[in-house]
């Protein structure tokens, strides 16, 4: 598994790096943190499932880019303070590769609001069980390339910044701390 990420990693990192790329896999990831942190609100919405969607997908963009460019120059500035010399290119191009499985994340969260039933329909009871069982998997299933980004993301800043997990790990969190007031904002919004 540790060979399969240092080889993903490595191919990624030898790609040319575009900052549309870093925007459209931020607006991923941003789509992916929304709908959790509004815990599935999205889904109580009176509407279309178009309106729903794009709405999902237009908060996604929003909430990723506006959360993920400053962060990284956390990171950077955080880095700083410990003497950690990496460039803010090199944060952003790891944050990317991270965000890379929210795009299956976004596409299974487009599955969820498509098959959430409306209030408005009367469902069988064996429909409503075989909707809840297949909601359960997509949920599942979303979490689970959250977490992989989440291993993604440690892999790679443990290379960019050649450190150790455990120190990775302490500067991820002390730069997550001192963004949590923005991201605690920009949630609220």
């Amino acid at each position: 598994m540790k060979r399969i990420l240092a080889e993903y990693l490595d191919d990624n990192f030898n790609k040319d790096f575009t900052w549309r790329t870093s925007v459209l896999f931020f607006s991923f990831y941003g789509t992916f943190a929304s709908y959790y942190l509004s815990n599935e609100a999205i889904l109580t919405l009176h509407g279309i499932t178009i309106v729903k969607i794009l709405t999902t997908l237009t908060v996604g963009f929003l909430f990723g880019n506006l959360t993920t460019f400053p962060f990284a120059f956390i990171v950077k500035l955080i880095g700083n303070i410990f003497h950690i010399r990496t460039s803010y290119k090199d944060i952003v191009k790891t944050l990317t590769i991270a965000y890379k499985p929210h795009l299956i994340t976004s596409l299974l969260i487009i599955c969820r609001i498509i098959i959430a039933p409306d209030s408005k329909i009367q469902l069988a009871a064996d429909s409503i069980g075989l909707l809840l069982v297949f909601s359960l998997i997509l949920n599942l299933l979303i979490s689970l390339f959250g977490i992989a980004s989440l291993i993604l993301l440690f892999q790679g800043l443990m290379k960019v910044q050649n450190l150790p997990l455990r120190k990775t790990i302490l500067y991820f969190l002390i730069a997550s701390i001192a963004f949590s007031p923005v991201y605690l904002l920009l949630t609220k919004i």
